[in-house]
């Protein structure tokens, strides 16, 4: 066979590996998640008979990886050599919140010290918006998810292509290069890298045939542009974070199942679970190959001075990032039992790590919080960004020293999602 043909073959075993039995059987369809998990969710109608055109348009995109999207606007290119890093990096991308009913928030870079705005990054020349984004470990080279679609659809309608992100020394950033990797079926929200590029992990959300419906995660070799997946059937879950070892070996991942309320319309329940499973796991169903880690509720207690207003407990969902496969760091939400309301309102926030072969939990440092928290590692160092007020909410950054517990406060940036440090 010559290349082309043999790239082909390849793609099509590749995505056959991806489309477990259950997609086959049930061709029904979950929640779609708008862009970064807004609140609403709907379901989209599909006809069955259109399954297997839909299996060869996923071949087709998987088997031209090496072209760039029809508006990427440049050639694509592969992600260079990636020298890795011991020392924390200068800088972090993040979303700048612009307020409930924003169309589009902003991707920038901000300054890890003095959590200044370097700029915002300029996108392709199409009508895509980045929705994720991991750094690699020279401190100045990011991969970015951007997602694109019929505009009279959902997000997850479209495809997803990744894309290289580089710094110069002062934080400006590059346009974003399309790179030479396939295209990703659906919605791509998360994402993390091994700090030398090498191997990439991403959630996605599917709404198109034949895995419409379906939550899927996956791991690709940027080398080879080789894919792995792995599914929930319908209505699947929420994956809001997830990590790969440095070595590429580990996938852990923070998930939470979603609840079919309506014929057209989806929850995420509150409770949540911490899962990790090899990162060349065969491809299929994620319930088989991953063990459980952690698991919570999602509520918790409100101090009883605020009861009456707010009810007994809040829901809430931890961030979940982890180096080595060996220890994980997440956020976890906490009652507020000091005699005087916090800063935050009521709620606080636990920085803590798991040792996995220990099966043993430290909190590092408690935040005053409420209601989300975001973590990014680097460089033995957490950037932990926190939320607080309910109404006006500001995010409050920290760089946690792992070993030593210290905790240096990060000039308040303004109202941020941090993505990835």
């Amino acid at each position: 066979m010559n290349t082309i043909e043999d790239r082909l073959r390849d793609a099509y075993r590749a995505a056959a590996q991806t489309i477990p039995p259950e997609a086959a059987a049930d061709l029904g369809h979950r929640p779609v998640p708008p862009a970064r998990r807004r609140a609403a969710r709907f379901l989209v109608p599909a006809a069955a008979a259109t399954a297997v055109l839909a299996v060869i348009a996923l071949v087709t995109v998987v088997a031209r990886g090496g072209q760039p999207g029809p508006s990427a606007g440049a050639p694509a290119v592969g992600l260079g050599p990636i020298t890795p890093s011991a020392s924390p990096a200068r800088y972090f991308l993040a979303f700048q919140n612009q307020g409930q009913g924003s169309v589009a928030d902003p991707l920038s870079v901000f300054s890890a010290s003095s959590g200044r705005l370097i700029a915002a990054v300029s996108g392709p020349q199409s009508a895509v918006q980045p929705q994720a984004a991991a750094a690699l470990g020279d401190g100045s080279t990011f991969i970015v998810a951007n997602t694109t679609g019929p505009s009279s659809k959902a997000a997850c309608a479209g495809t997803s292509r990744l894309y290289r992100l580089r710094l110069a020394a002062d934080g400006q950033p590059a346009s974003l290069v399309p790179l030479a990797l396939p295209a990703i079926a659906g919605n791509v929200d998360i994402l993390s890298a091994t700090p030398d590029g090498g191997m990439i992990a991403y959630d996605s959300q599917v709404c198109d045939l034949p895995m419409a419906g379906m939550s899927v995660l996956g791991v690709m070799n940027t080398a080879t542009g080789r894919v792995r997946q792995w599914t929930w059937p319908k209505p699947g879950v929420d994956v809001s974070w997830l990590s790969l070892s440095d070595n590429g070996r580990t996938l852990t991942y923070l998930w939470q199942r979603d609840k079919v309320i309506t014929s057209y319309e989806g929850q995420t329940l509150p409770a949540w679970t911490v899962s990790q499973q090899p990162a060349d796991a065969t491809a299929g169903s994620a319930g088989t190959v991953a063990a459980t880690l952690l698991a919570g509720s999602g509520k918790v207690p409100v101090a009883a001075r605020y009861r009456a207003r707010d009810g007994r407990t809040m829901g809430y969902g931890p961030a979940a990032v982890t180096a080595d496969g060996t220890t994980i760091y997440y956020c976890q939400a906490v009652p507020d039992r000091a005699t005087t309301a916090s800063p935050a309102g009521y709620g606080l926030m636990a920085v803590r790590e798991y040792d996995v072969a220990a099966r043993t939990t430290t909190t590092l440092h408690t935040f005053s919080g409420q209601g989300s928290c975001y973590l990014s590692l680097s460089g033995g160092q957490l950037l932990v960004g926190v939320v607080n007020g309910a109404n006006t909410p500001r995010s409050s950054l920290f760089r946690l020293e792992v070993k030593s517990r210290a905790v240096t406060p990060v000039p308040d940036p303004g109202n941020v999602n941090p993505l990835t440090w």
